[in-house]
């Protein structure tokens, strides 16, 4: 069972909902994004009495249809496990145990606006408790760095308000919580009906700089995947047990510490990699997620990477620059932007004057030329932008 809803849509979902008849609610993105002949829509009644806790699955592309779940479907375990995930205070509450010495807090824009600064430890983060996208996320490094960071928040803000629900995107609470170092991860995965977690991906998150929290490049690799598959693992389980997840996809963001020690930033629910970029396991892996979570299969990680050695695939998000009004946008040069990787999969335009997204890349990568992509985690893309 599949809700489709903006951001984005993929071909390649689309292809796997025609290829397996997925059951789909009827809905406005749904109309519009699939062929009639493709597969069957369901109204919201018929889509609720479909769904069977433990015999069916259910999956979003994009959070924005989580009000929809907690909705029609408030009789099952699904809007608790959601809220359990989403709510990044709530999330940090259940894993306690697992991090007993781990700093949060929870505050209004209000009350972040009136503390001292000078009672945080520092460096800290600042972000939504219900957010999206890295959207207002930010490393405040000292308490002078404080107001000048909450009116940077206010700007972000003010430019996506309207943009999701606020189901995925709450400007009205936050959470300051300490700073984790060391190298980040991504992770799609789903629990089964055992709570046991399934790893369908792993992607490492690269940044320009300490202070850089964009989503400009994930990369995987077989390098990747067998460094990191046993221990994201074996973390999973921790957390499935902790937050009680089971028939449930999730997209896990995490750092590895100095010691080897995982530690959440936060875990994503019903979906994974958002704008469909999960996809990126088919040109990487051969596999659907989709068809991997809906029918319980197992990735065979030894199999699927024997053959791969020596190339990354990656998610290269180029984002409208900050500081250019989307409506002063003539045209963007994707052709140009295409050029910058010398085996570019797909590209996937976005409509920048609906979100501050120009496009998604997905490029393959000999590893020898993997400056490529750093020179365009460091690229000032306005050249790409005609105003």
């Amino acid at each position: 069972m599949i809700i489709l809803d903006k951001p984005y849509v993929s071909d390649f979902l689309k292809n796997e909902i025609t290829r397996h008849s997925w059951p789909v609610l009827d809905n406005a993105v749904a109309r519009a994004e699939l062929e009639p002949s493709c597969c069957r829509l369901y109204d919201d009644a018929g889509f609720t009495r479909l769904y069977v806790p433990g015999i069916t699955r259910l999956y979003c592309n994009s959070e924005n249809s989580i009000g929809w779940i907690a909705e029609h479907l408030p009789h099952t375990a699904l809007p608790d496990m959601i809220n359990r995930c989403k709510d990044k205070v709530r999330f940090r509450k259940l894993l306690a145990p697992m991090y007993p010495d781990f700093f949060f807090r929870s505050v209004t824009l209000r009350e972040a606006l009136t503390l001292n600064p000078r009672e945080l430890s520092f460096p800290c983060i600042i972000k939504p408790a219900v957010g999206f996208f890295s959207m207002g996320v930010h490393r405040v490094d000292s308490h002078t760095e404080w107001p000048e960071t909450l009116s940077a928040i206010q700007t972000e803000l003010d430019k996506v308000h309207g943009l999701y629900p606020d189901t995925v995107m709450d400007g009205s609470r936050f959470i300051i919580e300490a700073c984790l170092e060391g190298e980040e991860y991504a992770v799609d995965a789903y629990f089964d009906n055992q709570k046991q977690p399934v790893v369908l991906n792993i992607l490492h998150h690269v940044f320009a700089s300490g202070k850089d929290v964009s989503d400009r490049v994930y990369s995987t690799s077989t390098d990747i995947i067998s460094r990191w598959l046993a221990p994201f693992t074996a973390f999973l389980t921790q957390v499935g047990q902790h937050a009680d997840l089971h028939d449930f996809p999730v997209h896990l963001e995490l750092r590895v510490e100095a010691d080897g020690r995982p530690v959440p930033i936060e875990i994503n629910p019903m979906r994974f990699a958002g704008w469909c970029t999960t996809d990126i396991a088919f040109y990487a892996w051969g596999i659907s997620p989709y068809d991997y979570y809906f029918n319980n299969r197992k990735p065979d990680w030894e199999a699927l990477t024997a053959s791969r050695a020596g190339r990354l695939w990656s998610i290269a998000v180029a984002e409208l620059p900050a500081g250019i009004a989307p409506a002063t946008v003539t045209s963007v040069d994707y052709e140009g932007l295409a050029g910058q990787f010398e085996n570019l999969r797909e590209i996937r335009r976005i409509n920048w004057r609906e979100y501050p997204v120009l496009a998604m890349l997905f490029p393959e990568t000999r590893i020898e030329a993997a400056e490529e992509l750093n020179r365009f985690l460091h690229a000032d893309l306005t050249r790409y932008v005609r105003t």
